[in-house]
C-alpha cells in the first residue's frame, strides 16, 4: 500500500464528486510532468490525502489504476483534452487539517528516493500527485484518530482493517475504448455555452459535466449512426450517463 498527496485548489469538490483524480499526458507545449505521471504509479488499494486551499480536506481509497481518458473537469481549457485518470471512493470523513498543524519535521524531512509533496522550507510544491511518506501518512490518520498510536501493528494493516482490504482484488475489469467522435457531437449540442440540460433528469448544468449520450445504443449503432447529430443527446455525468 502507497499513500498520495493530491494539490487540487477549486477542483477539489467537482473531483470528488467525479470519483477521479486526472492529469493531462502533456502540457500545450508537449512538456511531460513527474507529477502528472505519478498517476501511473498508484495502484488500486493505495490511499490519497486531498490538499486545496492550504487545507487537508479529504481521504480517498483508489479503486482503479491508471487509465487514459478525457478531461471532464472545469480548467479544461489549461490542458490538452487527453490524460491519465485513476477512480478514487471518497471517504466519508468530516474534517480539515491546515499545513502549519503538519510538524515541520514531517514536512521537511523526506524518505530516500521518494518526491515528497513539501520542499525544503516545508511549504507543498507547485506540482499535482506525490508520494506521501508513511510518517506523514500515519501522522494525519492519528491525528483524525482513525489509527492507533498505540497500535503497534503496521499501518497499512491498521488501515486495510479501517477501509477494506482489497489485497486479493475485486474481479474488477475496465473498457478503455475512447469514443472519437465524443468531442465532435458535444460540440455540436452544447457548441461554447457554459451550461446547458441533461436530456435525462432535466437539470440544468455546468457544461463540464455533460456528455453527449447515444440514444440508440452506442453498441448497437453503425458507424453512420455514431456520428449522426440526430442521434445523440445530453446527458450528465452525475449518474444519467452511465444509467440511461
Amino acid at each position: 500500500m502507497s499513500y498520495w498527496w493530491v494539490n487540487q485548489g477549486d477542483s477539489f469538490e467537482e473531483a470528488r464528486k467525479l470519483g477521479a483524480l486526472w492529469a493531462p499526458l502533456e502540457d500545450k507545449g508537449g512538456k511531460k510532468q513527474p507529477s502528472w505521471e505519478s498517476l501511473d504509479l498508484v495502484k488500486e488499494g493505495d490511499i490519497v490525502f486531498h490538499f486545496a486551499k492550504k487545507m487537508v480536506r479529504g481521504i480517498s481509497l483508489v479503486t482503479g489504476e491508471s487509465r487514459v481518458a478525457e478531461i471532464r473537469i472545469r480548467d479544461r481549457g489549461q490542458w490538452q483534452d487527453l490524460g491519465r485518470e485513476i477512480e478514487v471512493e471518497a471517504q466519508d470523513f468530516d474534517f480539515t487539517i491546515n499545513l502549519d498543524e503538519i510538524p515541520l519535521e514531517l514536512r521537511i524531512g523526506s524518505e530516500s528516493g521518494i518526491d515528497t509533496p513539501f520542499d525544503k522550507n516545508g511549504k507543498v510544491k507547485q506540482g499535482y500527485l506525490f508520494k506521501l511518506p508513511q510518517a506523514g501518512a500515519q501522522f494525519l490518520l492519528t491525528k483524525l484518530n482513525l489509527v492507533n498510536s498505540e497500535d503497534e501493528r503496521p499501518l497499512d494493516n491498521q488501515v486495510k482493517d479501517l477501509l477494506g482490504d482489497f489485497s486479493g482484488g475485486t474481479d474488477k475489469l475496465i473498457t478503455g475504448t475512447f469514443r472519437r467522435e465524443q468531442r465532435a457531437l458535444r460540440q455540436h449540442l452544447i457548441g461554447n455555452k457554459k451550461s446547458g440540460q441533461c436530456g435525462v433528469c432535466g437539470r440544468a448544468l455546468s457544461s463540464n459535466l455533460l456528455v453527449a449520450s447515444h440514444i440508440k445504443p452506442r453498441n448497437e449503432c453503425s458507424e453512420k449512426e455514431r456520428v449522426d447529430p440526430s442521434v445523440v443527446m445530453l446527458a450528465c455525468v452525475l449518474g444519467c450517463d452511465s444509467l440511461f
